[in-house]
């Protein structure tokens, strides 16, 4: 999928404000690519106005919905993992995900040119949003077989203090059954 500009208002501007978020939730996507897994397995990644949300879906039943965005609106008493910060690592049985920050202008023209190269690949989506040419959010299907499926994600921010907020996250696909 190539790169989609978008024209709309940002709900995240800063990293600092992101959290994680497991479970469903209503925030709509902007842009998504619906990756197949094999064996009736799929991988939804979505690129919200807010962030981004991973879903694995297996016979179109959600095993597990990550939502990483500063706000999220979901049903159940939605609320994040850990509601001052963006945990470094979170795990639950059979899911484990990690994220990172990267600060100034190298680190973010390193992260612009790889996730820029995303667009050319069909099983990623990449989102360019207003202000700046190189506020990007992409997500990315890793490594994936019977056992289990990754994928990372990136949010660029190029403004006053240039930064990067990406992630990593693997599933467990054996739960499935």
């Amino acid at each position: 999928m190539s790169l989609l500009p978008l024209d709309l208002p940002l709900a995240d501007v800063v990293g600092d404000a992101l959290r994680l978020h497991i479970g469903p939730t209503d925030l709509p996507a902007v842009a998504s690519v619906n990756v197949s897994l094999g064996g009736g397995r799929r991988l939804l990644l979505e690129v919200l106005a807010a962030s981004h949300r991973a879903t694995v879906l297996v016979s179109d039943v959600a095993l597990l919905t990550e939502t990483v965005a500063c706000a999220v609106e979901g049903g159940s008493g939605q609320s994040p993992v850990d509601p001052s910060r963006l945990p470094l690592t979170h795990t639950l049985e059979g899911y484990r995900f990690a994220s990172r920050r990267l600060e100034g202008s190298v680190a973010l023209a390193q992260e612009v040119a790889e996730v820029r190269r995303l667009g050319d690949r069909g099983d990623s989506v990449v989102v360019g949003f207003p202000g700046h040419p190189d506020a990007l959010t992409g997500l990315t299907v890793g490594e994936y077989s019977e056992r289990s499926v990754t994928w990372r994600t990136w949010h660029l921010y190029p403004g006053p203090t240039p930064h990067v907020v990406t992630t990593f996250s693997q599933f467990d696909l054996r739960r499935a059954g």
